[in-house]
């Protein structure tokens, strides 16, 4: 951006857009809400995984819990 203001963006490639300056309020008006996404995005994922292996786990006990039960005849497989 030589001899461009940080605050200014310039879209000269696209004829739909011009130059424009944000203010600082606006820069950081935006960093918050992409700071937020990331935040919501990085829960999500995190929250995901960790389901996923809590099922794993559920499932696991389960197998477990049927194989100790039937070992011990306390129930019949067909």
């Amino acid at each position: 951006m030589s001899g461009q203001d940080n605050n200014t963006t310039d879209f000269s490639q696209c004829p739909h857009f011009g130059t424009y300056e944000l203010s600082e309020e606006q820069i950081i008006i935006i960093a918050k809400k992409a700071v937020e996404e990331a935040r919501n995005s990085f829960y999500k994922e995190v929250g995901e995984t960790i389901i996923t292996k809590f099922f794993w786990l559920v499932g696991i006990i389960a197998v477990g819990v049927f194989t100790w039960l039937s070992s011990h005849n306390i129930i019949k497989l067909p």
